[in-house]
């Protein structure tokens, strides 16, 4: 995947820093940054009382548990598939 035409200095250290930190291979480090960034902007929009519509009712009622149960878990647990990918190539035998 070409990420050249997106990617500017900042963020090529931002990715490289992860593979180093974290032992991604590029691509991972791309996703995680992906997500990381998606995860802060949902809890800023969140916190702000914007919401997309299917968010309504977590940030209506201002109910911080819901919020987790219906959005940050999903997006933590694709940070998990990423950390298992690192954790299966660098431990194959288990």
């Amino acid at each position: 995947m070409d990420h050249a035409d997106w990617m500017n200095d900042a963020v090529r250290q931002e990715i490289e820093a992860l593979q180093r930190t974290h032992g991604f291979e590029e691509d991972e480090a791309i996703a995680f940054w992906h997500l990381r960034g998606a995860g802060l902007l949902m809890s800023e929009m969140t916190q702000q009382g914007e919401q997309p519509p299917g968010w309504r009712r977590a940030a209506h009622n201002d109910d911080v548990a819901e919020w987790h149960t219906h959005i940050q878990q999903h997006v933590a647990a694709l940070q998990r598939a990423l950390a298992v990918r690192v954790l299966q190539r660098d431990y194959p035998d288990g």
